[in-house]
């Protein structure tokens, strides 16, 4: 598990400066011949307990929000690159709606999603970590409207207007069930991005 994270770390960083330093058009074809897998055969016969590394802390959320505070956009990764001007084609800026984020890990995104609409609810959910430094950030900055989910039970107790599923579906044991479960909370919208499995049986999501 250890080389699986150092070949991770390694092959985003690569990502990276790709990204910075590579025009557009050569960026896509080195993607498209090299980076054309996000995860690797191996012998599991379940997940591990441990399978996705956290390269977040509560430091670089800082840093997110002071970049957020000089030029007023949303400056982190998104898994959907166009989910803002989606909801800004749903829902009227001054609408009250409630959006569940599972897998959310940038507070720059709830900013930028405040910054749209006045009126959101945002509830995230990650991991154990993650959701701590979320904690703190509400704690420092005072921020209202974010709601931090601790445990996946919570989720099913509510009710949410849009559901975002930002690539984090392959880290589920589980994931037919909650699937199955989220159609009974899911008011309005679900989004799936950004999925990499490999599905036994077909699941039909009727929303």
């Amino acid at each position: 598990m250890d080389n699986l994270n150092k070949f991770y770390n390694i092959r985003l960083k690569i990502q990276r400066l790709i990204k910075f330093l590579i025009p557009k058009f050569i960026k896509r074809k080195i993607n498209k011949k090299f980076f054309s897998y996000y995860f690797l055969f191996t012998d599991y016969q379940k997940l591990p307990h441990f399978n996705y590394v956290n390269n977040n802390n509560f430091d670089k959320q800082k840093i997110l929000i002071e970049n957020f505070d000089k030029n007023q956009q949303q400056n982190s990764f998104m898994t959907c690159p166009y989910l803002h001007q989606l909801l800004l084609m749903k829902y009227n800026t001054n609408e009250n709606f409630s959006f569940l984020d599972i897998g959310g890990e940038s507070i720059d995104f709830f900013l930028q999603l405040k910054k749209n609409f006045k009126n959101v609810n945002y509830y995230v959910y990650n991991l154990e970590k993650i959701n701590y430094d979320f904690i703190k950030l509400k704690l420092s900055f005072k921020y209202q409207n974010l709601n931090i989910i601790s445990k996946i039970d919570e989720i099913f107790n509510n009710k949410f207007d849009f559901v975002n599923f930002g690539s984090c579906i392959q880290y589920f044991d589980n994931y037919e069930t909650i699937l199955k479960t989220l159609q009974k909370i899911v008011i309005r919208f679900f989004l799936v991005a950004q999925l990499y499995l490999k599905v036994k049986k077909k699941i039909t999501i009727n929303i």
